[in-house]
């Protein structure tokens, strides 16, 4: 890991910013009083200790897999580290002084040259360690000692696979995987606890995860939820949780979890009351403690003789022996089960290679170090996967270097899998141990990620392509190597979410910990003072508080996950004296502070604000001081108004600045951060996200001069916006996302858009909101788009909409919300190739919908939604053969009986469908069809 912190130093040596802060200051600043050669002293000295370090790279390259701590090499590069990270503190340190000062005066240069001679010293003595430690490790030979793990080293192949069982490859479970399914659908009245023991790797989840998903089960139960649960989970959290997939279809409902005055006992009652009357599923995964869950359980799930199921997977088998009344005790996998296991993932990708003898001796020999271990069979499969000779596969195995000891099996696992870490090169590095950061279990999105990667200063710079193309490809590098594991995606397989495999984020967090990278603040740690030199902190808990004895100037990056306050873990002044001068991202997202700490604004290095979800209410003026800053996340805060004039932050490059419950409801009543608060964001040339801004006539003639824009909402759009605001759109080339929501106050506007021609052609989602006179002409050049939203169009039928919306060859994703007038909405014969998912909502005066033959061809899930007037269930549906999925919210009694009597055969083939519906006493229930 001294590899990637050497070449992250020498990326900011390199930087044009370094450059023109250190040569512009000094220039500047000592012109009359300097000779030329002791202006460039400073220069010199950083040159000098960037060639040193460059000379090292290679040698780190190899020497950085050295795991012994009492091996000289690997005291090598922990030297090495050490001596980066005191030269990149000397020289952004240098940047934030240098930025903040002024020439003005002779006292300010006297001091001025009084700080750049300290810098230069410093710089010396760093230059002199980096030489010494240089020159020994070439004194002793340890290049040359290295030569033979280098020349093994490149037998490992470049994609690892630290990937727990896929679906497909769900080998020697089959029998449990039979056996679980029908005590989940079999079996008495009673609630009954399923437990799914065994140690880190061999399968519970995905065990779990097949049969929770199964149409079979899906079917059977009328809600369920899946709770992932760490060693640090609160209570509310857990609850929380619980409550957000319950209750994802009743609104009313997840509003009140959302109170901040609900307390634990009122929360858990609601969820039994919602409960008590409907047949259940719940998954607790990963459960360590007995206590914990049985109080859950008791409090929240009740035993309501409905066939009720709760299934927890646990590696504790005091959990599994005090909980469950049946237990799955997964075991390692026999010689027979494993080498099936590892031939499918071997050779995934080269289904024509012949398995030969010699294949199957190394096989079965690399099988034996993995000692029956699903996910280190399925580790080491990944690696030899593209490894195309015996050879090659004898050379991995003789890479494999870890014994049998008295260690538990655990502890080869991580040899495994740390073998796997290593492969990764030294630009994967900092950006999965970052991943260690996140609380375990939890779902990671992928482009809060790659803002946060970006803002930290681990994605490099490649020709023709933004940070965050460059971090996105990085991201799917390393779900490509299965060191990330894909949790969520979208109807067209993009990945939306994340999540790191347990076992990989512990070796994560140690090495992250042990190089200074970054460390995590848990239940489990003991004591503060052992943190005060990371360089990025997590906190996981909200019984921590700082003491004022510890400095942390070092720290890059701080991080609060769950209810901890400012006031909680900083008592009154202590911030300051913590020195976060280097701080680069400040990341307080869902926590209930009301507002920012003034030292805040003093951070010339942040680029990364994040408050979403917080209860900030206003920030002060200062905030323009952060020149360099490249994120500001405002979603969902309480804010009405910016201090500044939002071009002071050249730098920004997202902004997120809309209440999301007023988002939520589409039909917005206020607007936020009038137009007049941002007047100049169209001089935020580099700006690429802005969500979401109220439009006026300058912003909708201006905003076209954001050309790097890929998000963009604008709301409160009025009909005379329409033909500037097209132009401006027109102009961004290489938009993505783009949601455009109508004024409704004084009057309900259209939406004027047949100006926009072309659209941008790389555009993949679109969120229209209001009425609409048609569907413009330029809606048949959309060749890429995915996601479609009209909402509030009110298109007549005369208009025939789904004529062009039905041509669109990749749309995946259609929803049509109080968009039609008309009566009938027929899909005509051969449109919608691509669709995935329909939702129809709202459309009041609809009394037919028919599926014409050779209609979506590709159709997963319908839902129906409020249609008052829908009495007849949609025709034709038999013609949908890949329906899975059939939901219907608040429809008609008449078209209920009819789905589940006379023309119940028609849907015979949908494995899922249900009506959601509120009852008599405005409870919302589920009933399956």
């Amino acid at each position: 890991m001294a590899e990637a912190v050497v070449i992250a130093l020498l990326k900011i040596l390199g930087t044009a910013a370094a450059e023109e802060t250190v040569r512009g200051f000094i220039r500047s600043a000592l012109r009359m009083v300097t000779s030329s050669s002791d202006r460039a002293r400073a220069r010199d000295e950083i040159d000098d200790v960037k060639r040193e370090l460059e000379s090292m790279v290679s040698f780190l390259r190899i020497a950085d897999t050295v795991r012994d701590p009492n091996d000289p090499v690997s005291i090598w590069v922990k030297q090495v580290r050490e001596e980066a990270y005191k030269v990149e503190d000397i020289i952004e340190e240098f940047m934030c002084w240098a930025a903040g000062q002024s020439i003005t005066d002779a006292f300010r240069i006297k001091n001025n040259l009084r700080r750049l001679d300290d810098i230069t010293k410093r710089l010396k003595r760093a230059k002199s360690s980096v030489r010494e430690i240089s020159e020994r490790r070439r004194d002793e030979g340890e290049a040359q000692r290295l030569a033979d793990e280098q020349a093994r080293s490149r037998c490992l192949s470049e994609l690892s696979s630290l990937v727990e069982h896929e679906h497909g490859m769900l080998v020697g479970l089959e029998q449990s995987r039979l056996s679980l399914t029908g005590q989940l659908t079999g079996g008495g009245a009673r609630q009954t606890v399923i437990a799914v023991l065994g140690m880190g790797g061999l399968g519970k989840t995905t065990l779990v995860s097949c049969v929770y998903n199964s149409h079979q089960v899906k079917k059977h139960f009328e809600c369920a939820a899946w709770i992932s649960v760490s060693r640090d989970t609160e209570p509310m959290d857990f609850l929380t949780s619980a409550t957000t997939q319950l209750f994802r279809e009743e609104d009313s409902d997840t509003d009140d979890t959302r109170s901040t005055t609900i307390n634990l006992s009122t929360l858990a009652r609601k969820i039994n009351d919602y409960l008590r009357p409907r047949r259940y599923v719940i998954i607790l995964d990963n459960v360590w403690g007995a206590e914990f869950a049985n109080a859950i359980i008791d409090a929240a799930f009740p035993d309501n003789e409905r066939g009720s199921r709760i299934v927890i997977t646990t590696r504790m088998e005091g959990v599994a022996s005090i909980l469950a009344h049946h237990t799955h005790n997964l075991e390692c996998l026999n010689s027979e089960d494993a080498l099936t296991l590892f031939r499918k993932k071997a050779f995934r990708r080269s289904s024509g290679r012949v398995f030969t003898e010699e294949f199957l001796h190394w096989a079965q020999s690399i099988i034996a170090k993995c000692d029956g271990l699903p996910l280190a069979i399925t580790a080491i499969g990944g690696l030899v996967s593209l490894q195309n000779t015996p050879e090659e596969w004898r050379r991995i195995h003789d890479s494999l270097d870890w014994n049998p000891n008295n260690n538990q099996d655990l502890n080869r696992v991580n040899r495994v899998l740390m073998s796997s870490f290593d492969e990764l090169p030294y630009y994967l590095r900092h950006c999965f141990l970052y991943c260690s950061m996140f609380p375990e279990g939890s779902s990671i999105r992928r482009k809060r990620l790659i803002r946060l990667w970006v803002a930290e200063g681990l994605v490099e710079e490649r020709r023709g392509l933004t940070m965050e193309e460059v971090a996105e490809a990085n991201l799917k590098e390393l779900v490509f190597r299965s060191v990330l594991l894909v949790k969520d995606t979208n109807e067209c397989g993009r990945i939306k979410s994340f999540r790191v495999h347990d076992v990989v984020r512990e070796i994560a967090l140690s090495v992250a910990k042990d190089e200074r990278f970054s460390e995590v603040f848990r239940r489990s740690t003991q004591g503060s003072s052992r943190c005060t030199e990371a360089r990025r902190l997590s906190i996981h808990t909200t019984d921590h508080q700082f003491s004022r004895a510890i400095s942390m100037p070092s720290l890059r990056s701080f991080s609060v996950f769950g209810a901890a306050t400012f006031s909680q873990l900083f008592p009154r002044g202590m911030m300051p004296s913590l020195g976060f001068k280097l701080l680069r991202v400040l990341e307080l997202n869902g926590t209930p502070i009301e507002s920012v700490p003034n030292e805040v604004f003093d951070l010339f290095n942040l680029r990364y604000l994040g408050l979403r979800g917080t209860k900030v209410r206003e920030l002060p003026k200062s905030l323009e001081r952060l020149r360099n800053l490249e994120t500001l996340d405002l979603f969902n805060t309480e804010m009405h108004i910016l201090p500044c004039k939002i071009s002071k932050l050249q730098s920004l490059r997202h902004l997120f600045i809309l209440n999301k419950i007023e988002a939520r409801k589409h039909r917005i009543t206020r607007f936020f951060f009038r137009g007049e608060t941002l007047a100049g964001v169209w001089e935020l040339k580099g700006l690429q996200t802005l969500r979401t801004i109220s439009s006026n006539p300058e912003i909708a003639r201006k905003i076209g001069g954001l050309t790097q824009m890929r998000s963009l909402s604008i709301m409160g759009v009025r009909s005379v916006h329409g033909m500037d605001l097209c132009a401006s759109i027109a102009k961004m080339e290489r938009l993505l996302r783009l949601c455009m929501i109508a004024a409704n106050e004084p009057m309900r506007e259209f939406l004027r858009l047949e100006n926009l021609s072309p659209p941008p052609r790389h555009l993949q989602k679109l969120i229209l909101i209001g009425q609409m006179e048609g569907v413009p002409r330029w809606f048949f050049s959309l060749r890429n788009l995915t996601h479609l939203w009209l909402l509030d169009s009110q298109l007549r039928e005369s208009e025939n909409p789904l004529l062009v919306l039905g041509s669109l060859p990749s749309l995946a994703h259609l929803t049509l919300d109080d968009a039609y007038k008309g009566r009938e909405l027929r899909f005509p014969l051969q449109s919608f190739p691509a669709l995935k998912v329909l939702c129809l909502s709202k459309m009041l005066r609809l009394v037919s919908v028919v599926f014409l033959p050779g209609v979506m061809p590709e159709l997963r899930e319908l839902h129906v939604r409020s249609c008052a007037e829908l009495m007849e269930p949609p025709k034709g549906v038999r013609y949908l053969t890949k329906l899975q999925q059939l939901c219907l919210v608040i429809m008609p009694s008449q078209f209920i009986e009819k789905v589940r009597g006379a023309d119940h055969a028609s849907f015979k083939h949908i494995a899922d469908v249900k009506h959601h519906y509120k009852g008599a006493d405005g409870r919302w229930s589920v009933q399956l069809l």
